[in-house]
């Protein structure tokens, strides 16, 4: 079975496919997990500007993102999928609020 999560075979660039799926899988799984389903791309009005609102998709960017920074096997790539999101969320409501701790 650890075979299978071995990608050091492949070329460079599909090594490089393979975490960025394999991290946004675990976007995925974190985003439907923790908003009891997906929350899908919309368009917001704020203060009379368009506002683009990825839903799902943007934690599945994040998860893709840090999957490929890893860049050590396809499970801890899933794994950083899923947390990935939930850690810079945390960072960005910290700034926004002004916390330091």
């Amino acid at each position: 079975m650890l075979d299978a999560l071995n990608v050091s075979g492949l070329s460079p660039w599909m090594q490089l496919c393979c975490f960025l799926l394999t991290g946004g899988a675990g976007g995925f799984l974190r985003h439907l997990l923790s908003e009891g389903g997906l929350i899908l791309p919309s368009i917001k009005k704020v203060n009379g500007k368009k506002l683009l609102r990825l839903g799902f998709l943007t934690s599945m960017l994040i998860g893709a993102g840090v999957g490929a920074a890893v860049d050590q096997n396809l499970a801890m790539a899933f794994s950083s999928g899923i947390s990935g999101p939930y850690i810079l969320e945390k960072l960005g409501q910290r700034a926004l609020n002004g916390k330091k701790k």
